[in-house]
């Protein structure tokens, strides 16, 4: 692990010092990306876990997918009562890409919607894992963009999904992971016609100045605080946004005290059209928030209709 980043901290210097526009770099970026997490075009995750439960009208599943060249791969899925069985293509998908302490738990903040199937991504380290190895942050932000990317591949392939249907939603921190996850996604046939970008932005330094250091497990080292920056590189949305397909939806908070405004406003502005963005009445979200989480889901709703 330790020198597949170091690779990647080399690579990275390559393509912040290589001669060409950030669209060009950002396809670079996802060749990299993808020759070091050792995926291709026709890689397919295995599921390795699938455990069920239901309660009330709903099915609850918690899948672990595989592939020998990252760490396992956890998503968790919520929908009508036997969806898994349904061959017909049915269900939209939104698929959830949330904060870092958040993760599965975002599908549980959702009401239940008819033919629809949330997905929530959960990223390979949590909390508990971080604060055994805090140095570990570093692989988070080296693997989950392909992690993203390789569960949108696994959902479209699924018999029960809509693809035409299936909608990728990022909030916050999940909000910067989206575009680079989205770009490689395209590279595997399996990125969403529609992507929702809610209290997140496109400056890199200032949403993780701002994002961070209140979810930073104690003991994380100075190298580590150092690198980050450099890895990440490879993620920065603004080599990504303008490469993205489909239609776009930014939602921002009108007093959102982590997102700056300026970066949010540099995302809508470099994502292709069509593009529409909605601004709510509040802070920046969170778990504690429901009246807001509320609201961004009927915002949501009301773009999709």
């Amino acid at each position: 692990m330790k020198k597949q980043i170091v690779v990647f901290v080399i690579l990275t210097t390559f393509i912040v010092n290589v001669q060409a526009d950030d669209l060009s770099k950002g396809e670079l970026a996802v060749a990299v990306i993808m020759q070091n997490s050792g995926i291709t075009v026709d890689t397919i995750p295995s599921v390795t876990t699938q455990i069920v439960s239901s309660y009330e009208d709903q099915d609850v599943v918690t899948v672990n997918l595989q592939v020998s060249s990252l760490p396992t791969i956890h998503i968790f899925m919520k929908g009508p009562r036997g969806f898994l069985q349904d061959t017909t293509s049915t269900y939209r998908v939104c698929f959830l890409v949330s904060g870092f302490l958040t993760g599965s738990q975002s599908a549980f903040l959702l009401p239940p919607t008819p033919n629809t199937v949330y997905v929530a991504y959960d990223y390979p380290y949590n909390a508990a894992y971080l604060q055994n190895d805090p140095n570990m942050f570093l692989e988070i932000f080296r693997v989950t963009p392909a992690q993203i990317a390789l569960s949108l591949k696994w959902i479209s392939l699924q018999s029960w999904v809509n693809r035409e249907k299936t909608v990728a939603l990022g909030v916050s921190l999940g909000g910067l992971f989206l575009p680079v996850s989205l770009h490689i996604a395209q590279k595997l046939n399996a990125a969403p016609m529609r992507s929702v970008f809610a209290f997140t932005g496109a400056d890199v330094p200032a949403i993780i100045a701002n994002v961070l250091p209140a979810e930073l497990p104690q003991g994380v080292s100075a190298a580590t605080l150092f690198l980050l920056p450099a890895i990440n590189i490879m993620n920065d949305p603004q080599l990504h946004l303008p490469a993205l397909q489909g239609s776009f939806l930014v939602i921002r908070g009108d007093e959102d005290q982590v997102i700056p405004a300026d970066s949010t406003a540099k995302l809508f502005e470099l994502l292709p059209s069509p593009k529409q963005e909605v601004v709510l009445h509040g802070m920046h979200i969170d778990t504690g928030q429901t009246e807001l989480i509320d609201e961004t889901g009927r915002a949501v709703l009301n773009w999709l209709k």
